[in-house]
């Protein structure tokens, strides 16, 4: 069994040709306490475009989110914003986090439940110091503010919002539309989302999916979407990012990623969503076994693979003797797309 040869690119994950990227990553790496949580990590979000980081928990993916909040630092590697590096200060962050808002994972956690309305929506003006400068202060700066306030509700579909009811009024679909809300009210450009339907029943998930790619559209927003659903993440972003043990292992078109991948462990996340049919659905876990004894946040976590072998050697079932002992180099193909594999799958 041979592998292809196809050419090496150095830059992966870099988003369609010609696009100004808003949000880049270039060859960045976290560690803590010398486990790495993101291992030479290279990706990046063109201005008004979808990008898509799919895989297990632990594979990197919330890592990336703190990091491009500025919540932490990279061990190595660095984030640009509009071209620009990222500041080490925190004084000299504030007008970039301005320009990212985001949205969390659980809307029960998120939400302050002893906070009304107008001021969880408008927490955002407050902490980045925009109601006085923007409405004047006072009690016309009060009202302002109320009205914006809800202008963003009607926009996330929360028309006639009482301004000073509490989140316990509301569903989980309604709290995480406040905080979509909540993450826009600065106009920011980019908006980063943490697996934001993961907790909210199936009819609810694609109602927000449709809200936030409303969003997206109607103000120009460059949106980065974490899942570990690749059927859902693959109809929401433009270009996926598959990640697994803190590697970027595949990244192209999200359509054709998604429908026809490359890497093994792609193929896996593929196989692990359920066909439309009881008589069509696999069961990936009996083809890509666990990499050994089970980590708090998921197998993808469990053991990090050495920095010289392949990150997904121990479940590949084409695994060879090379595989453990090299680590393959993300290579690109005329289609777009990369991938970190010796033996990839076919791409038909």
């Amino acid at each position: 069994m041979t592998a292809p040869a196809p050419d090496i690119k150095p830059d992966v994950a870099a988003g369609p040709v010609g696009l100004v990227p808003v949000l880049r990553f270039e060859s960045v790496s976290k560690y803590y306490r010398g486990v790495a949580a993101l291992d030479d990590v290279t990706l990046a979000l063109p201005r008004g475009t979808a990008l898509g980081l799919v895989g297990e928990s632990g594979s990197g993916k919330t890592t990336c989110v703190r990091l491009a909040l500025g919540l932490e630092r990279p061990s190595s590697g660095r984030l640009t914003f509009d071209g620009a590096p990222y500041p080490h200060s925190r004084r000299r962050l504030r007008p970039l986090r301005r320009q990212v808002g985001f949205v969390l994972q659980d809307p029960y956690d998120s939400l302050d439940p002893r906070m009304q309305l107008r001021d969880i929506v408008s927490e955002p003006l407050r902490v980045h110091r925009l109601r006085g400068r923007v409405n004047g202060g006072g009690d016309r700066s009060r009202r302002d503010t109320d009205q914006r306030v809800t202008q963003m509700l009607q926009a996330v579909g929360l028309s006639g919002a009482a301004l000073d009811s509490y989140p316990a009024r509301y569903s989980g679909g309604g709290r995480q539309r406040i905080a979509i809300a909540r993450a826009l009210m600065t106009d920011p450009a980019v908006l980063l989302c943490d697996e934001p339907t993961s907790s909210l029943d199936v009819s609810v998930q694609a109602q927000i999916v449709n809200l936030l790619l409303k969003a997206k559209r109607d103000r120009d927003l460059s949106l980065l979407f974490v899942s570990h659903d690749l059927d859902l993440i693959g109809r929401v972003a433009d270009t996926l990012v598959v990640m697994y043990r803190g590697r970027v292992v595949e990244s192209g078109p999200a359509e054709q990623v998604r429908s026809r991948p490359r890497h093994h462990y792609t193929k896996a996340l593929h196989d692990a969503v359920p066909a439309d049919h009881p008589a069509r659905r696999r069961l990936a876990a009996a083809r890509y076994p666990s990499a050994g004894p089970a980590a708090p946040d998921g197998p993808a976590s469990a053991g990090r693979p050495r920095a010289d072998s392949c990150a997904f050697a121990d479940r590949c079932p084409a695994a060879t003797a090379r595989c453990h002992a090299e680590r393959p180099p993300l290579v690109t193909e005329a289609d777009g797309r990369s991938y970190a594999c010796f033996f990839p799958l076919a791409s038909n």
